[in-house]
């Protein structure tokens, strides 16, 4: 049976997600099992490269075999996701840990948070002056944050709590900072919610 959510602490399984042909299959997959020959044919890659990157999501443990269906006369193996959702959760990182500086807000990153928002059902003006605008505060916002987890005496924390601190970071340095503050009014003027 499928999980809702797996957590991913393991730093090998991690990098497994990483790369843009598993995570493309994956996202085909959370629409509906597939064969190889689907999937090559979803993505306009061959075959071969698409049955290597399976596998390698199989022995990961985010794929696995589902059965066997025809398809255009031919029987193919079909494959499923192992979880809805895989979130990766390094166990702890230390202050000055390459994964503080990571989430990087460039245009191809928040494009796809746009993206996210409007699958959830959000009204957004996507415009490349608002993609740049969001960019900027939060590369900004970011920046200052990952100095201040930089920082002496903070213990290790694991990956949830990183963006939990980096939310709450972001709560205050927006609350105590008028132009910061009105900066993010402005841009949420482009931001309709559901409903």
């Amino acid at each position: 049976m499928k999980e809702d959510v797996e957590l991913v602490h393991d730093s090998e399984r991690i990098k497994i997600l990483l790369e843009d042909t598993r995570k493309n299959i994956l996202n085909l997959l959370k629409v509906e099992d597939m064969s190889i020959s689907q999937l090559a044919e979803g993505l306009d890659k061959d075959r071969s490269t698409i049955y290597r990157h399976v596998k390698k999501l199989e022995d990961y443990g985010y794929v696995e075999l589902k059965g066997e269906r025809i398809v255009n006369n031919v029987p193919g193996m079909v494959y499923g996701r192992t979880a809805k959702l895989f979130l990766p959760c390094p166990k702890s990182m230390e202050p000055g840990d390459p994964i503080l500086e990571s989430f990087s807000w460039d245009k191809e990153n928040t494009s796809h948070i746009i993206e996210s928002l409007k699958i959830l059902g959000y009204n957004i003006d996507d415009s490349d002056e608002v993609i740049d605008e969001m960019c900027n505060i939060f590369t900004n916002i970011d920046n200052k944050i990952i100095e201040i987890l930089k920082g002496e005496g903070l213990v290790d924390i694991d990956y949830l709590e990183t963006i939990r601190l980096k939310f709450l970071i972001t709560l205050i340095e927006i609350c105590n900072n008028d132009i910061l503050s009105k900066d993010i009014e402005n841009l949420a003027l482009n931001f309709k919610r559901p409903g």
